[in-house]
């Protein structure tokens, strides 16, 4: 009997419940009275577990709750999902960011709601960076610089008392773009949007820049040109007309090369003579003497010649930051936004007319549910035509493409 009653003192003892320690001197009593029989004792032992068991679970129920409770108030918020905030006096919400996607810029913008008589403070790591006042129940902080790595913000409301209140904070970790991200092949944009990018090549002829120049000026629309190296160097004047219009430059290789087997065998094997360090020189050159020519940096899109590529290639275009960009491609030339513009042979199968080319873009994607949005278009700013120049008719493609409802903008407008 005094061995089961040391048993039940260490078990009570662990537990460090006082209700059981007072049961176990009632059975000490019981015991040393001697007037208790065995079954009683027994009755006790399983009445005070049933008791144990309940305070123990009680005990894990609270627990977890302050765990919930904890895990209710934490504040992390990733970029692609922000929360609500609580009700309090300045009715603050975070709208944006709000984007699923790969960061390519380190830039943001922070757009909210609070009441026009606040003081709305947006702090880094404790300091503030920048204070505004919200216009219509509205506020804006643009061009956030984000770093490398973690990123933490947090956004603050003075109200007209003067009081202080922590609204928000947005938690986010900005890396580069990914490799394989940047070695896509982008040959179209968001079919959920109306807009259209028309794009120029320039290679060893610049005898139809000019005149589609003008027409671009006229109609007040910025397009993307992909330029050689050799077109850099033999006409800088039209290249820094172009910069100066405001039109976006991307990379054409320098000298044209066909970087696949797709000439001999119709496959995109790399080509023999094509090696990564070949490619990249041939950017890195036309990259080096446009910002020579120009003093600004050619944007990281480049167009492989030919439409030539593979992964291999675009991949090691890509760790020079280089996003290659194609043109919109179907199953036949109707159902595609190549112009074969540069076909100059009139008995050539590959040879429309200028008006075959502009009712060709303009009847895209008719009787689709998106139609033509986020197609890509290529045209080029040389000729070998004597005459039935394609250029002639992009007034009419342009006026059309709008009547439609169609925004004409850059490459990088439309895939970013």
């Amino acid at each position: 009997m005094k061995n089961l009653k040391t048993g039940f003192k260490r078990l009570f003892s662990w537990l460090g419940l006082l209700p059981l320690y007072i049961l176990d001197k009632i059975i000490e009593l019981f015991i040393n009275i001697k007037q208790i029989s065995f079954r009683v004792i027994f009755d006790i032992v399983i009445i005070g577990g049933v008791i144990a068991s309940l305070i123990v679970s009680l005990s894990l129920y609270r627990k977890i709750k302050q765990i919930d409770a904890k895990l209710q108030t934490r504040k992390d918020v990733s970029i692609t999902s922000i929360p609500p905030v609580v009700s309090h006096p300045s009715h603050l919400k975070i709208t944006s960011p709000n984007v699923d996607a790969m960061v390519t810029d380190n830039e943001i913008t922070i757009i909210g709601e609070a009441k026009d008589n606040t003081i709305i403070s947006l702090m880094r790591d404790s300091v503030v960076i920048a204070v505004t006042l919200p216009e219509n129940g509205m506020f804006k902080f643009e061009n956030i610089l984000a770093t490398r790595g973690h990123n933490q913000f947090k956004i603050n409301a003075i109200s007209a008392d003067g009081k202080s209140n922590a609204m928000q904070e947005i938690r986010f970790t900005y890396y580069s773009p990914t490799l394989s991200y940047l070695a896509r092949n982008y040959v179209r944009g968001d079919i959920r949007q109306k807009e259209i990018a028309i794009t120029f090549d320039g290679d060893f002829l610049n005898n139809a820049a000019n005149p589609i120049l003008d027409i671009l000026n006229e109609k007040n629309i910025k397009c993307s040109f992909f330029l050689t190296g050799r077109f850099l160097e033999k006409y800088p004047e039209t290249v820094r007309r172009m910069v100066e219009e405001g039109h976006e430059i991307g990379n054409h290789t320098w000298d044209h090369p066909h970087l696949t087997t797709f000439e001999q065998n119709k496959r995109h094997d790399t080509h023999p003579d094509i090696t990564r360090e070949i490619l990249q020189e041939q950017l890195t050159n036309t990259t080096q003497l446009f910002k020579k020519i120009t003093g600004i940096e050619m944007n990281r899109i480049w167009r492989a010649p030919y439409g030539e590529h593979n992964y291999q290639i675009r991949r090691w275009a890509a760790e020079l930051g280089y996003r290659q960009v194609g043109w919109t491609v179907g199953k036949d030339w109707r159902d595609s936004m190549d112009t074969m513009d540069w076909v100059a042979d009139k008995n050539s199968s590959g040879y429309f007319t200028a008006e075959q080319i502009v009712q060709k873009v303009l009847s895209f994607g008719e009787g689709k549910q998106n139609g033509a949005n986020g197609c890509i278009v290529l045209m080029h700013l040389g000729t070998k035509r004597t005459d039935d120049f394609p250029y002639d008719k992009l007034p009419k493609m342009i006026d059309g493409l709008r009547e439609k409802g169609y925004k004409l903008v850059t490459v990088t407008e439309l895939l970013d």
